[in-house]
């Protein structure tokens, strides 16, 4: 399952339109909708966002656990900003994340 397939489900089984995800979460409804085809995904704040207003976690959207929210306290909170840094460490080739894993490490 995909992004916009799970995030249309979430719509349909709360009964949300593309519209009202738009106002509710500041972005135009040509966003949602793009985000509903595939065309584009949103950022780590709208992410965040999204997750946080259909009450699961960002895995969940993403298809990466069957469980819609988190267990409790498993992991420390990260703002929008440190999982977008985070999720553009992780699309790297893996030889470049190695380079940064050295100048972490040291």
């Amino acid at each position: 399952m995909t992004f916009s397939t799970r995030l249309s489900e979430l719509m349909k089984e709360k009964k949300i339109t593309a519209y009202r995800v738009g106002i509710d979460l500041n972005v135009s409804q040509s966003s949602v909708k793009n985000w509903l085809s595939g065309t584009n995904i949103p950022n780590g704040e709208k992410l965040q966002a999204l997750a946080k207003y259909f009450g699961v976690s960002v895995s969940y959207l993403f298809n990466e656990t069957d469980s819609p929210t988190p267990p409790n306290n498993t992991a420390p909170y990260i703002s929008p900003d440190e999982y977008e840094f985070v999720t553009k460490i992780l699309d790297l080739p893996p030889e470049k994340r190695k380079a940064i894993e050295t100048l972490i490490n040291g």
